[in-house]
């Protein structure tokens, strides 16, 4: 893997979402496209977990 699309969905209320999914309607939000210095080792169909911080500069963190 050597980068994954990151996007969001906010649930508003009980009946409104917002998303910038790339399945969802075009928004003027964009998806975020997050590349690695180093590719990570995976199989097809594994399931990897991360978690993206923002607090002045971007970082994704590979749980485990």
């Amino acid at each position: 893997v050597s980068s994954v699309c990151c996007y969001f969905k906010a649930w508003l209320d009980e009946e409104t979402t917002l998303t910038n999914s790339p399945w969802a309607p075009q928004t003027h939000w964009t998806q975020l496209i997050y590349t690695f210095a180093q590719p990570i080792a995976a199989k097809a169909g594994e399931r990897l977990a991360f978690e993206l911080i923002y607090d002045g500069a971007l970082r994704l963190v590979l749980l485990e």
